[in-house]
């Protein structure tokens, strides 16, 4: 059978380029959370963080059960309808299947 390139100009080259931007994207959410968690911290809000890579909605629903979480709270973009439909919602999974209270806000 030949050496067929089932994905065109997903190559060696590309492969690299893309984990070096994952890394630098990685590193650039870690320490965005590492300023949101001081400056909560500095305003006697105790915060920890964690950063995972995955389903958004089966994560953090994952956490809270996880950490015996009374509320969740997030932001939500409100799509409805169709939209919601052929895209899906992290507000609306996390609404359905999270082990405690949801909260969520408009942003």
């Amino acid at each position: 059978m030949p050496n067929t390139d089932y994905y065109p100009g997903w190559g060696d080259e590309s492969m690299k380029l893309y984990l070096k931007k994952l890394e630098i994207h990685k590193n650039e959410g870690l320490q965005m959370l590492q300023k949101f968690c001081a400056q909560t911290n500095n305003a006697n809000i105790n915060t920890e963080f964690i950063q995972k890579v995955g389903s958004p909605g089966s994560i953090i629903c994952n956490l809270a059960k996880e950490w015996n979480a009374d509320l969740i709270i997030m932001g939500r973009q409100g799509l409805s309808g169709i939209t919601e439909l052929l895209i899906g919602s992290v507000s609306n999974y996390v609404l359905h299947y999270a082990s405690c209270s949801v909260y969520t806000t408009f942003y």
